[in-house]
């Protein structure tokens, strides 16, 4: 297991997008806290975070590299169909 630690701010125009997708911030923070969750690169500086919240609810968290190494939340959303089917090749149905 690989672990990586990085701070992310949450702008507030970022937390209103996910909010509009009907995710809260404490469903991100559960989602970037905890374990197992998958990283996947959409391009040179932003990230998606695919994870389960405690309740079990699976979401993606895209996250945006800034020029000074930190991130910032873009948004987030629940996942969808392709989402859910890589975490159960990945990760078991029981995750």
């Amino acid at each position: 297991m690989l672990l990586w630690i990085v701070q992310v701010h949450f702008p507030p125009d970022a937390i209103d997008a996910a909010e509009d997708q009907g995710v809260s911030i404490t469903e991100i923070r559960a989602v970037l806290g905890t374990t197992p969750n998958w990283i996947d690169d959409l391009d040179e500086v932003t990230r998606t975070v695919l994870g389960k919240t405690p309740a079990g609810r699976l979401i993606t968290v895209v996250i945006v590299e800034q020029p000074n190494g930190g991130w910032n939340l873009w948004t987030a959303f629940e996942a969808g169909l392709t989402e859910q089917i890589k975490w159960n090749h990945i990760f078991g149905e029981q995750q």
